[in-house]
């Protein structure tokens, strides 16, 4: 006998983070019947719990499994980018090199240059470097760009060398967020991404996030050793429509 069927549950992008807010999400009208891509159970016993509890906790992992597919199809879309297999107009920048104090060979990634004497200007103008390329791209000028809220989103690992140049980054780019992340790609090398929360008139999105399916919270009638309830997150489709205004920093 199948799980009993609690509810559908549709992502709250007003309680994601503001970069997601450019991706348009659908359900399909006819969903196409396959296996649940993932699941989740939720609360570790059979025991009464309280119902608001329950749906707060599952629109919490729905957002957040949506938030994490969404970066990890836009990741593998950039690096097929990266990689000439599907070339698209994203804003390409790769981090400068620069020749190391103490050594002879020259160094790239943020981790090296966090080393160096000047190591916080040197990740600043990567970043900065990266701000005029998609203000260039986008059609843009610098006054405008500043005017848009935008959205920095780095490996979690190089936390602590962005703690080091936030404050500059907030003077001359006060409207950008920096937002660590566990990146889905790191075994390809490192990148950090930035996107233009506020995109240009008549274009009101970035990409389509499809979902085949319905997110469905069920109860575990039939498992007494297992958590209560579980969450069946379907398959989805992305698409992209508007790469240029996605910056993309390699080689960190």
């Amino acid at each position: 006998m199948p799980d009993t069927l609690i509810t559908t549950i549709d992502i709250n992008q007003a309680q994601t983070e503001a970069w997601t807010k450019r991706f348009r999400v659908t359900t399909r009208p006819d969903p196409i019947v396959v296996p649940s891509a993932h699941k989740l159970m939720l609360l570790s016993a059979k025991t009464p719990v309280d119902e608001e509890l329950v749906m707060a906790k599952a629109q919490a992992a729905v957002n957040s499994w949506f938030e994490q597919g969404l970066l990890c199809e836009l990741c593998s879309y950039i690096w097929d980018s990266v990689t000439g297999q599907t070339p698209l107009n994203f804003t390409l920048t790769a981090a400068t090199q620069i020749a190391a104090a103490q050594d002879s060979q020259p160094v790239q990634s943020w981790e090296a240059k966090a080393k160096q004497p000047s190591g916080a200007d040197l990740i600043c103008q990567d970043i900065e470097a990266a701000l005029a390329a998609l203000s260039t791209n986008m059609g843009l000028d610098q006054e405008s760009l500043l005017k848009r809220n935008m959205t920095l989103i780095f490996p979690v690992g190089y936390r602590h060398q962005l703690e080091q140049v936030k404050e500059r980054i907030a003077q001359s780019y006060p409207r950008l967020k920096l937002l660590p992340n566990y990146y889905p790609s790191q075994e390809r090398g490192q990148l950090a991404l930035i996107l233009c929360d506020e995109g240009l008139e008549g274009q009101n999105e970035i990409g389509h996030f499809e979902l085949l399916d319905s997110v469905k919270l069920t109860l575990n009638e039939n498992q007494p050793n297992s958590p209560a309830y579980t969450l069946h997150f379907p398959s989805y489709s992305f698409s992209i429509s508007a790469p240029e205004q996605i910056a993309v920093l390699t080689g960190i």
